[in-house]
């Protein structure tokens, strides 16, 4: 995200200012030395891998390192400017494979803990994707690399804040009034099929009711309805932006009685995101974008949508969108495909220079003129 980063192996130890090449080296050589082996090759023996095969989504295994690893080189063309598609191929779909792990699908429930009991629309039970970031997603068949997060025990984790409106505390008795902050782009909540399992649990879109099945009221209302309606449509920006527009993010989805902390586990490493990432590096690789369609066509088969009969780069870049929203990529994605310095809605073109963050100026002042500013700011 920085490029030019210090690499610090030592406490108490300065190091010099590193290139973007020297830092993508040595997060290799390190997920390689844990693994085991001199390079991500077929038919590699992990055998001798210290990391082992337990399945705990709490700690790297040798699935963990090379979920990680398929990241890596999926964006080393970015990163370094050396295309490494098939090892990212090759990373992922020794995971994929190995049968460890599993799409959560039909069949794979957890009981739904925002259940309100005179809503006839809340299930009983959270079932496939949906499963996947409930409040209950601990042991989920998917998660091989996760952050923990527990309301009591491990904050951090409080999407139910940032997302909603205000009012929204009377749908899932919050013990505090959520910020009313993020709201999602009209474009990019349209670009889901109504019959699209993922559409319904990502976003929390229409006329807000509370647990015993009334209207909630937004009691600063300023467009005329009391009643909470989140709309997807955003007037604007600012300055005069309606209060409850945007459909709101509720991919992590939220439980009754639940604490500005939330429980839901983030996976940094997934198996529906391993399906895209073989899927994308082998069509980049072979540059034909079709060759993505069986691994793509999988995660689709569990999102109740049709099956692609032929793709190309847009339409991917639009399908793991979908997939992989609220996950923090979309930023990582847009910069891969060429995308990032466009325009779209309110925001203007930008230069490529912007493709990295600027290192930080109390960073800059505390290096005794050891840390140079990335180019362009």
């Amino acid at each position: 995200m920085y490029g030019n980063v210090k690499i610090i192996t030592q406490p108490g130890v300065d190091a010099p200012q590193a290139t973007r090449q020297q830092v993508f080296n040595f997060v290799e050589s390190e997920l390689l030395a844990a693994l085991g082996i001199p390079a991500v090759t077929a038919g590699m023996d992990l055998s001798g891998s210290a990391l082992g095969t337990a399945p705990n989504a709490y700690r790297i295994n040798v699935y963990g390192a090379l979920g990680i690893l398929a990241k890596l080189y999926l964006n080393a063309e970015v990163y370094v400017g050396t295309r490494m598609y098939d090892k990212a191929a090759i990373a992922a779909g020794y995971v994929i494979d190995s049968g460890a792990y599993r799409l959560c699908g039909d069949g794979c429930k957890v009981p739904n803990l925002g259940r309100r009991p005179a809503v006839a629309s809340d299930p009983a039970e959270l079932e496939g994707y949906a499963a996947v970031f409930a409040p209950n997603n601990e042991n989920n068949p998917e998660h091989i690399f996760s952050v923990f997060y527990d309301q009591a025990r491990a904050g951090g984790m409080n999407f139910s804040q940032m997302n909603l409106h205000y009012s929204s505390q009377f749908t899932w008795n919050f013990e505090s009034q959520p910020w009313n902050g993020y709201a999602t782009l009209e474009e990019f909540y349209n670009s889901y099929s109504d019959a699209d399992v993922r559409k319904k649990n990502n976003f929390i879109v229409g006329p807000q009711l509370d647990f015993g099945g009334s209207a909630v009221l937004d009691y600063a209302s300023d467009d005329g309805d009391l009643q909470l309606n989140y709309t997807p449509r955003i007037n604007e920006l600012a300055p005069n932006s309606l209060r409850e527009a945007g459909a709101r993010p509720g991919k992590f989805s939220y439980k009754q009685l639940g604490r500005p902390d939330m429980d839901n586990d983030y996976p940094i490493v997934r198996l529906g995101e391993l399906y895209l990432i073989r899927a994308e590096a082998r069509a980049r690789d072979a540059g034909n974008w079709n060759l993505a369609l069986p691994d793509v066509n999988v995660i689709r088969a569990r999102a109740k949508v049709p099956a692609y009969t032929s793709i190309d780069a847009d339409e991917f870049l639009r399908e793991r969108g979908r997939e992989m929203f609220q996950e923090g990529v979309r930023r990582t994605d847009l910069i891969r495909f060429g995308k990032y310095n466009g325009t779209w809605w309110e925001k203007p073109a930008s230069q490529p220079f912007r493709n990295i963050f600027p290192i930080p100026q109390p960073a800059i002042d505390a290096s005794a003129g050891t840390l140079k500013q990335n180019p362009g700011y």
